[in-house]
C-alpha cells in the first residue's frame, strides 16, 4: 500500500515538472507572433495566396478578371486554360 502511494506521488511530481518546463519554454504573449514568424517555414501550412496547380474555375487577374477554367504553371505561376478533370 505504501509503495502505491509513493509511486503516485513520484508520477505526480514528474507530471508537474513536465508541465512547468513546457509552460516556461513558450510565453503566451508571443505565441501568435511565433506562429506567424514560422508559418513560411513549416511544411504543414499551405500557402493560399500562391497559385493553383490544379484546374479551377475562377477570376484571372492577368486576363482582366475573366472567370475561366485555368491552372497555374511555372515559377511565376503563369495562368493557362484547361478543362475540368485535366
Amino acid at each position: 500500500m505504501m509503495r502505491v502511494h509513493a509511486m503516485t506521488l513520484v508520477a505526480g511530481a514528474l507530471g508537474a515538472l513536465a508541465v512547468v518546463g513546457i509552460a516556461s519554454a513558450t510565453p503566451l504573449s508571443n505565441a501568435a507572433a511565433g506562429l506567424k514568424l514560422n508559418a513560411g517555414n513549416s511544411s504543414l501550412i499551405e500557402r493560399v495566396h500562391g497559385c493553383n496547380h490544379v484546374c479551377r474555375r475562377g477570376p484571372v487577374p492577368e486576363w482582366a478578371g475573366v472567370v475561366e477554367w485555368h491552372r497555374h504553371v511555372g515559377q511565376f505561376c503563369r495562368p493557362i486554360h484547361c478543362t475540368p478533370g485535366e
